[in-house]
């Protein structure tokens, strides 16, 4: 059942006892830096997030597999440079069948 006006309905008023219906939330004011002060709570949030310690270390093994193969010193090499110096995983050393 949906209540109207015929049925005495009112909407509700402020707590402050004036006669005035309160204002929808979005026509509340807000200060002129609200957009700054979001960007800078955002800004702050990303920056404590990222301080934090690597989930997976580099030297870490990855299955029990290669940890097994590194105590045989049997590992494949985790990474290799290509013709320009730059580093790159070294995949087909590590996917392929010994």
């Amino acid at each position: 059942m949906q209540l109207s006006a015929r049925d005495g309905y009112t909407r509700p008023m402020r707590s402050n006892g004036l006669d005035t219906p309160a204002p929808p939330l979005a026509s509340v004011p807000r200060p002129p830096h609200f957009p700054a002060l979001l960007m800078f709570a955002c800004l702050a949030t990303a920056l404590l997030v990222g301080c934090q310690e690597v989930l997976f270390p580099k030297d870490a093994p990855r299955t029990q597999f290669e940890a097994y193969d590194r105590m045989r010193n049997q590992a494949a090499p985790q990474e290799q440079h290509d013709l320009f110096g730059r580093s790159e995983p070294a995949l087909r050393e590590r996917l392929s069948q010994k």
